[in-house]
């Protein structure tokens, strides 16, 4: 899996994954994200999993270590642009009961509160 993490001008932390997100999600995902969240307060995370082709137990694990991470520091974590394989795994295990997911970065972006 890679990830390329970057901000918008708007303040928010985007991470753009690609690959399948397993077991490395924690070094290529959680680690990196971890430190550049050391100092934030109420940060504003998106993870954009359009170029994700698969999840396995260990890549959901990491999403919700990181959801729990931006919450615990009073921030908003979502999901956009999964595709329809990655979509169908969510609603399977019921994670938008956990995490706002939508469809594209423009929805997300839009549902973000203000910086």
């Amino acid at each position: 899996m890679k990830v390329e993490l970057g901000w918008t001008e708007e303040g928010v932390l985007t991470l753009t994954c690609s690959g399948q997100m397993g077991w490395d999600a924690q070094d290529e995902l959680v680690k990196p994200t971890v430190e550049v969240l050391a100092d934030c307060e109420s940060p504003r995370v998106l993870i954009i999993l359009e170029s994700v082709e698969l999840i396995t137990s260990a890549g959901l694990g990491s999403l919700l270590q990181l959801r729990k991470l931006v919450i615990e520091r009073g921030g908003e974590l979502i999901l956009a642009a999964p595709s329809p394989a990655v979509n169908q795994l969510f609603k399977t295990v019921g994670l938008e009961r956990h995490v706002k997911i939508v469809a594209t970065v423009e929805e997300a972006m839009a549902l973000f509160s203000p910086a």
